[in-house]
């Protein structure tokens, strides 16, 4: 918005005659930027003067004073000068501070995380801003990990999942920029509304999800009621979606229906991280069992494609393990997705490799997301070394050898703990063995890690193990693991070297 277009929106929401669409521009601007702030406080305080004097004048003419009581009042003149003067600075006083005061019994909105989360908090200024986990008017919440639990004044409640990106614009109004977010509203909040960059969305009295998601189109999920819901993209469509249905917007504005999705979202505040994990212990529906704080955790049960699961189950590091042989059938898929884009993961196993360094032909360890040309996989794999009995580990996002390769020698027959950690902030990873942070080198000549892990495509493949998630076109097959795993950890966060260990020692995530 041009500063001509700025100046003429905020006149008319002073006048009180703003259209809607103006409206939603102007609050837009206002939470993005400072200048405009300013510009409409300043804007604002000349309005309430000018009608302030307006009103006074208005109040001079309907009560002119007779000649003859001039004299009678002359002796209180400097005492009614002073009471009036007094009267109407309080009076512009009370109209400023009902148009900018914050009440923050409420006005405010406080919220919670799980631990292991990582935000930040801007507020519109730094002076007399809110202090511990409270959002204002314009306050802006960031969250690169973890989940947060907002509690509004109203009685509305949140819980969002990382990454997300929230400002808030209104007393019932948020800007969900990124994140996917559960919203239940009670009786007399009906009105709550909630913008995103593609949506705008208006509570009709229910329960809702809402994801927005930088690398796909925005969704909304209901779960109880109804909502409104209206595009922002050129075609301005808008639908009104009850208990049971689900939207998603196209590029062209319009509404698709897709399946609504609990699994998507978290109605309670998880004690920590996002995670799951497969011990292997426990076979049920021809697959192994799956537990965790992932909001997914029903798609998490893991299969053989072709074999019979007790055919690959041995004694482990703790329990039992899966043995892999490299034959054909004994890939292990779950229908979970994955995480996507460059959101933060730590992967953790056990593993074990025999002497001659045999790992199969780049087979993968644990991997996920789109087979395209690109860095749109993720692949946590052991590769062979340049002579035999050597086996490394290695991480990348792209199919062939692009990626980065640890220093420390597998291939002794004897169970090794093996770890990898992306961050989102430092766009890079770790590796570590047995709980001591890996030397890594760089095979693509890269300072960073490319990382855009698709999980939407349709040759995306969902959360694996033990083999290799490029499907060779010439051999009808996926390259098979040759070794053991075991106790597979994957969390939606980056975790400390401290609690890699712990979880190494005691095989247990204790938030």
């Amino acid at each position: 918005m041009n500063e001509t277009d700025l100046n003429t929106s905020i006149q008319e929401l002073l006048d009180g005659v703003i259209s809607e669409a103006n409206l939603e521009l102007l609050q837009d601007e206002l939470a993005s930027s400072e200048l405009a702030r300013e510009l409409y406080l300043d804007s604002a305080e000349v309005h309430s003067l000018l009608t302030q004097k307006g009103q006074i004048r208005a109040k001079i003419s309907d009560n002119i004073v007779p000649m003859d009581r001039i004299i009678r009042r002359q002796k209180f003149k400097a005492l009614k000068t002073v009471a009036l003067t007094t009267a109407a600075i309080l009076l512009v006083g009370i109209l400023v501070m009902q148009f900018f005061s914050l009440n923050p019994a409420e006005d405010a909105l406080t919220f919670r995380v799980s631990q292991g989360t990582l935000y930040s908090i801007t507020h519109t200024s730094d002076k007399d801003a809110p202090e511990g986990l409270v959002l204002e008017k314009g306050s802006r919440l960031k969250v690169e990990q973890g989940a947060v639990e907002l509690t509004l004044a109203s009685g509305v409640k949140s819980v969002i999942l990382a990454p997300a990106d929230i400002v808030v614009l209104r007393d019932e109004t948020l800007k969900l920029d990124q994140g996917t977010a559960w919203f239940q509203v009670p009786e007399g909040a009906e009105g709550f509304t909630v913008h995103t960059k593609e949506l705008l969305v208006v509570d009709l009295g229910t329960e809702f999800g809402v994801v927005a998601d930088s690398d796909n189109y925005d969704e909304v999920h209901v779960f109880k009621g109804r909502v409104s819901l209206t595009s922002k993209r050129d075609l301005k469509g808008s639908a009104i979606l009850s208990a049971g249905e689900a939207r998603r917007i196209n590029s062209f504005g319009r509404f698709t229906d897709v399946k609504k999705k609990d699994s998507l979202f978290l109605t309670s505040l998880p004690k920590g991280l996002p995670y799951m994990h497969w011990s292997f212990d426990e076979i049920k529906d021809d697959g192994f069992a799956v537990q965790g704080l992932h909001p997914s955790l029903s798609n998490g049960h893991a299969k053989p494609q072709a074999v019979l699961p007790a055919s690959m189950s041995i004694n482990g590091k703790h329990g039992k393990a899966l043995r892999f042989t490299g034959k054909r059938g004994q890939e292990v898929m779950t229908s979970w997705k994955g995480i996507s884009g460059s959101r933060p993961r730590t992967i953790m196993c056990w593993v074990r490799i025999g002497k001659d360094g045999n790992v199969g032909n780049f087979a993968g360890i644990v991997g996920w997301g789109a087979r395209m040309e690109g860095p749109h996989k993720f692949k946590f794999l052991a590769i062979p070394g340049k002579t035999q009995g050597q086996a490394f580990l290695r991480f990348s996002g792209f199919s062939g050898s692009k990626g980065y390769d640890g220093t420390t020698n597998l291939a002794d027959g004897k169970w090794h703990h093996v770890a990898c950690v992306y961050s989102e902030t430092s766009n890079n990873a770790q590796m570590y063995v047995d709980g001591r942070l890996e030397k890594i080198t760089s095979n693509s000549h890269a300072d960073k890690i490319m990382l855009n892990t698709m999980t939407d495509m349709s040759d995306s493949i969902p959360v694996s193990f033990g083999t290799d998630i490029h499907h060779d076109e010439v051999k009808n097959m996926r390259d098979i693991f040759i070794g053991d795993i075991d106790e597979v950890f994957i969390f939606e966060g980056a975790l400390k070297e401290q609690t890699i260990n712990t979880i190494m020692r005691t095989n247990h995530y204790t938030p």
